[in-house]
């Protein structure tokens, strides 16, 4: 007779949830540099803070409107800030530090 096994609920939840699909791949985007900004998290590739990007949209500011004032941004780039944001107020963060030379 072949064992059953159990799966808690929050991990059934887990697994279907949208954030948790793209989770990886967009908290990628953000990363921490002790030479850039003092460490604060920043867009990978950039010198634009995750606090940055969310005080203007706290400031209702359009994702459209930063976009256009900051061509070199994308929509993910954005995406990942938010979640970032949602990861911090969960306090669920782990960015990767970047090596130092």
């Amino acid at each position: 007779m072949m064992e059953k096994k159990l799966i808690p609920l929050m991990n059934l939840i887990g697994l279907f949830s949208r954030s948790h699909l793209i989770g990886e791949t967009t908290m990628s985007i953000i990363t921490a540099n002790p030479e850039i900004l003092g460490g604060k998290p920043i867009i990978k590739g950039t010198r634009m803070s995750v606090e940055f990007i969310l005080e203007l949209l706290a400031s209702q500011i359009t994702s459209d409107e930063i976009l256009i004032d900051y061509p070199h941004l994308s929509p993910e780039d954005i995406q990942a800030c938010l979640m970032y944001a949602a990861r911090a107020a969960k306090n669920e963060i782990y960015i990767e530090l970047e090596k130092v030379a």
